[in-house]
């Protein structure tokens, strides 16, 4: 949406679509980790996805996918 002073509205979507494309997007990445790394983070990956396939709270959901995603990238270095 293009505002009339020409600033755009970046706020990302909270919908229950963009957590699911999220979780598969992070699953890509954490197949592969796992296949270079083993399962390091089992537990922690089946908390995230429990959280993004319940949808009963969204925010909570991404919050988790963010920080999976930030410890499994800090993992990969």
């Amino acid at each position: 949406f293009q505002a009339e002073d020409g600033i755009r509205d970046r706020s990302p979507s909270r919908g229950l679509g963009d957590v699911y494309k999220r979780q598969r997007e992070l699953s890509r990445e954490y197949d592969a980790f796992r296949a270079d790394k083993g399962p390091v983070l089992e537990r922690e990956w089946a908390e995230v996805t429990a959280a993004a396939r319940s949808g009963d709270n969204l925010s909570d959901a991404v919050r988790k996918l963010e920080a999976f995603q930030a410890r499994l990238r800090a993992l990969r270095r």
